[in-house]
């Protein structure tokens, strides 16, 4: 069942406060909460109470410090001093800094991409007792990256990690155990390790509760939970959480439809950077669903969120343009947008550039790019795009 709201959140400014008067349950949550706050902003107190605890040799602060260098959070992303302050912490001996060394030689932040490497810094913080060397071992063996792919190894290394705390590796054996991936099915003890990394504030696994409580993989169907789930993720600033909530009074699901509350929602997940809400509003306002039905707005909705940069927005908005129901229609402009999109790794969009230059809208027929732009789809797993290579290669092939 959801437990307690964000709302009996203790603030950074108190956990701080008691911190400093050396309440070490106040500074373990401090050192294990998000570098941003529910409104998506920055937790300056937080990073600076971390800056301080670094500097009087706390190894955990030296962690955390690195990774607000790492991410850039409320400091300019910069890679060398974050790994800096992971090494001053796998120094110290802290498996804390030995995996965030592992996680930058993983990405290829600021030192070669090294697979190997990384697999080497995940075992000494493994080997040391830390969680996050652990979940991250057990991540390299279910995906076969730098070690071959074994599952129930990978299930070891999750649990570990889990028995220590660790919510990422509890949402990823919960994902093992709905799945029977690696270890036997078992949903009520997936069910378990989601709510028990929920309860520790990780908003991917109250997403993922709340969408099993609409009675998904055999969960008992129970709306008053996936609401209470999604809700409180959402309140903690996720848009996939807000995006959910929306669903929720969309469709009806337990309560009574609220279009307008809807609308909310799903908007609120659009400003808090959901890639695919802007679609969902740019839908309510063409059909005034929960709002005033306005093609105009509809447009701004899309044009606001292609020059953010978001490649659902731009592919949507050259469909607009290459329709031209709403707008003058305007080939080139569609072209561009697609463009836009497609530069992102957004395989619709290259499915769509592909239809441009195979219909020769606005442009030359050009075969030759037609296929450059389905390959590079196919790539992506874009199941239209692999359908029409292998059609192409069928028709293209000569006959005996």
């Amino acid at each position: 069942m959801a437990k307690a709201s964000s709302a009996n959140r203790p603030s950074t400014a108190t956990l701080i406060k008691s911190a400093n008067k050396g309440d070490g349950k106040a500074a373990a949550t401090l050192l294990n909460r998000s570098l941003v706050t529910p409104d998506g902003k920055a937790d300056k107190p937080l990073i600076d109470w971390f800056r301080d605890a670094a500097q009087q040799e706390n190894a955990r602060a030296m962690c955390r410090l690195g990774d607000v260098y790492q991410i850039g959070v409320g400091v300019e992303k910069n890679y060398r001093t974050a790994m800096k302050w992971y090494r001053k912490a796998a120094d110290a001996g802290h498996p804390c800094g030995m995996a965030g060394i592992g996680w930058m030689h993983f990405k290829g932040y600021g030192v070669p991409e090294a697979p190997k490497e990384a697999l080497k810094w995940y075992c000494l913080a493994a080997d040391k007792g830390g969680h996050e060397g652990m979940n991250n071992l057990g991540w390299l063996y279910r995906q076969g990256i730098a070690v071959e792919k074994d599952l129930s190894t990978a299930a070891y290394w999750f649990e570990k990690a889990s028995a220590l705390g660790n919510p990422f590796a509890m949402d990823s054996l919960a994902d093992m155990y709905l799945d029977g991936e690696g270890v036997p099915k078992d949903t009520k003890r997936a069910v378990e390790l989601l709510t028990e990394a929920a309860t520790d504030e990780h908003t991917v696994s109250m997403i993922k509760l709340g969408q099993l409580y609409f009675g998904l993989k055999g969960v008992e169907q129970n709306y008053t939970e996936a609401l209470a789930w999604s809700r409180r993720a959402a309140t903690l600033g996720d848009p996939n959480g807000m995006r959910q909530v929306g669903f929720v009074y969309l469709r009806g699901l337990g309560l009574p439809v609220d279009e307008s509350q809807a609308f909310t929602w799903y908007e609120k997940a659009m400003d808090r950077g959901h890639p695919e809400a802007v679609l969902d509003v740019f839908g309510f306002y063409l059909q005034g669903i929960g709002v005033e039905r306005s093609s105009a707005k509809a447009i701004e909705v899309l044009e606001k969120g292609a020059a953010d940069g978001n490649a659902y927005a731009a592919t949507q908005l050259g469909h607009v343009n290459f329709e031209g129901k709403l707008v003058e229609r305007d080939y080139e402009k569609a072209r561009q947008l697609y463009v836009q999109a497609a530069e992102s790794g957004h395989a619709p969009a290259m499915l769509s550039l592909a239809s441009i230059y195979a219909g020769g809208y606005g442009v030359k027929k050009n075969r030759h790019l037609v296929i450059e732009w389905l390959e590079k789809a196919a790539a992506l797993g874009n199941p239209q795009a692999i359908e029409y290579l292998r059609v192409q290669s069928n028709t293209t092939k000569p006959k005996r």
